[in-house]
């Protein structure tokens, strides 16, 4: 949870210069208090039908803190175009466990 004299923007609407060096599968750690989360939302995407649209980029970069992260269908174990249905919740949620300035990164193909 945010403190009041902490408060992040949920989003921001490109990829941050302080995301630019993470590349490829996301970092190569998670912050522990998401773990459960993102099983959480693997179990989601074994049960989500799969889209008939091409997503390429699929991604959700985050900072949580102080640190930054992202996460995709690497570790949900899914396609990108499961993970393009998934990642407006997901980052409700991550926002909520006190993750912030995120950006999702998926584009159509």
């Amino acid at each position: 949870m945010h403190t009041a004299e902490e408060v992040h923007m949920k989003r921001i609407g490109y990829l941050a210069p302080q995301y630019w060096g993470i590349e490829g599968h996301g970092c190569p750690e998670e912050p522990p208090e998401f773990t459960a989360l993102f099983d959480e939302f693997r179990e989601k995407a074994a049960q989500t039908a799969q889209p008939c649209w091409p997503v390429k980029h699929a991604a959700v970069y985050y900072t949580y803190k102080g640190k930054c992260y992202s996460t995709g269908p690497w570790r949900m174990d899914c396609t990108p175009e499961i993970f393009e249905v998934l990642a407006d919740k997901l980052i409700d949620r991550l926002y909520e466990m006190g993750a912030y300035e995120m950006f999702y990164s998926g584009m159509l193909d």
